[in-house]
């Protein structure tokens, strides 16, 4: 990739010197960063991260081309990356028989949020409320105690977010999902800290009661989904203790270990694979830590799929770093690594010095990553990805690349795309048409292997709060594509008022 065509990727040359000088976080006199407690002995000696096309010295305005995996043959044809970053708008216009698979409650609800998200005002507000909920003592925001509350939250918010409170609501909210034509669910137990942790740390009794119910919650998510299905889950759910250790970055205690198990144990039974998310960065090392442990032993079972998977935050000027190291453990226990890739979502709250300093470089960086892990010889049959973004941008991005490795003839590393249940709808149904076209024979090949799935959250209205305040603040720091949605959903509003009018 020649210079100008990164300087495309983010905006400015200085963009890509900037990331540039990240993707390189090992000097060539082999320093290394500081790890945390299992780190320090799975890490020594891992390689220097180079990115497909990235890690190498900005000089005179020039890079070379990267190695990929790309025949010689897709070169001769005149296949360069040069195509990927630099081609058309992959994905087609959002059309009707898209959003007409979107019952009308979901479209009216949909628009009503999406007009809420994109008002600076309307949405401070919205946040605001919703964090008095989880902070305020007083029965009057406490939607346990406060029916009427709980009953507005239930039909805005949660019930755009959120599958269901028990079993019932729960099968009939991803019963609704699957009629859409999604490939499966990605299901998470929304159970988290809420609030400082206070003296609790010091109850073993109520920290093992803690664990025994994050526990049955994960299996009883386990239990509802189906074979295929994903299911989202934090450590930190297991309560303060677990919340300590994190922050200490000491392993799991033995209860803990025995629960993370025994729920691994469950997943491969029911064939369904695990997300752990990622949390602040103060907890995070440990986080990573404890889920490459779990992938140690359970990517191994099933040849080239990986049953628990790590997620990557690209906000994170760390996240080539963080790559290297997980791609270095993969190698070297010799199993296949599974990659969450997101932007991350803890955006206000982490120091910013550990954050881009501006979204187009958090954009080139996801867009990096992503390439580094579908298209580089070094990760071929060692990773699965999964595309979890709202972000068309890079979706096109990612689809272009697999088409032109598909004309190519090289073999795709396996993929899923994933958005959450109430964001970025049009995009996601977009995929669904276009994997349906593809199976048709109406389009490329590569769009045959299109997956993609919708992550929704289920628990009780109150344990729920916390994710509903991060994807108000995720709506916060997306608003362009709040608005795209907006309008999206009041196009199909309009449409299916005219219809009985005009037909």
């Amino acid at each position: 990739m020649n210079a100008q065509t990164r300087s495309v990727l983010c905006g400015n040359q200085q963009c890509a010197l900037d990331i540039l000088r990240v993707a390189v976080p090992l000097s060539s006199s082999g320093g290394s960063s500081s790890l945390s407690y299992a780190s320090k002995n799975r890490y020594l000696g891992y390689p220097q991260f180079r990115l497909a096309h990235s890690a190498r010295r900005f000089e005179g305005q020039v890079l070379p081309e990267a190695r990929t995996r790309r025949s010689a043959s897709s070169h001769a044809a005149g296949a360069t990356r040069n195509d990927l970053v630099t081609g058309p708008r992959f994905a087609e216009p959002v059309s009707d028989i898209a959003l007409g698979r979107l019952p009308l409650p979901d479209v009216l609800r949909s628009y009503a949020i999406m007009t809420i998200s994109s008002s600076p005002v309307l949405l401070a507000t919205s946040t605001k409320l919703l964090q008095g909920m989880i902070d305020s003592k007083s029965r009057i925001f406490d939607v346990d105690s406060n029916l009427l509350l709980r009953w507005l939250l239930k039909i805005t918010f949660y019930n755009q977010f959120c599958a269901g409170e028990d079993g019932r609501e729960v099968k009939a909210s991803l019963q609704g999902l699957r009629r859409q034509g999604y490939e499966g669910v990605i299901l998470e137990y929304a159970n988290e800290i809420m609030g400082d942790l206070g003296n609790e740390v010091e109850n073993q009794a109520r920290a093992a009661q803690d664990i025994e119910a994050w526990k049955d919650g994960l299996l009883k998510t386990v239990a509802v989904t189906e074979a295929g299905d994903w299911v989202g889950l934090k450590w930190s759910g297991m309560g303060a203790e677990a919340m300590r250790l994190l922050r200490a970055g000491e392993p799991p205690s033995p209860q803990m270990a025995k629960a993370m198990t025994d729920v691994c144990d469950a997943a491969v039974e029911k064939q369904v694979r695990l997300l752990p998310a990622a949390e602040p960065q103060i907890a995070n090392a440990a986080v990573e830590d404890w889920t490459l442990d779990l992938a140690r032993k359970y990517n191994k079972l099933v040849p080239g799929q990986a049953i628990i998977y790590n997620t990557i935050q690209c906000y994170l000027k760390s996240v080539f770093e963080n790559l290297s190291k997980h791609l270095s453990h993969a190698r070297q226990h010799d199993y296949v690594l599974g990659v969450k890739l997101v932007r991350g979502a803890y955006l206000a709250t982490e120091p910013r010095h550990l954050i881009w300093d501006s979204k187009e470089k958090t954009d080139m960086a996801y867009d990096e990553a992503a390439n580094y892990l579908l298209a580089d010889e070094k990760t071929s049959g060692l990773v699965n990805v999964m595309i979890a973004s709202h972000n068309r941008a890079s979706v096109d991005k990612v689809r272009q690349l697999r088409q032109t490795q598909v004309d190519s003839g090289e073999a795709l590393v396996p993929v899923a795309y994933a958005q959450l249940k109430g964001m970025a709808d049009e995009l996601s149904l977009e995929l669904l048409q276009a994997a349906r076209t593809a199976q048709q024979g109406k389009s490329g090949t590569a769009d045959r292997e299109l997956k993609t799935y919708k992550c929704v959250s289920w628990g009780s209205t109150r344990s729920c709060l916390e994710f509903l305040l991060r994807r108000a603040a995720e709506n916060k720091d997306a608003m362009s594509r709040t608005i795209d949605t907006k309008r999206a959903m009041g196009h199909e509003i309009r449409r299916r008022l005219m219809k009985p009018l005009f037909g």
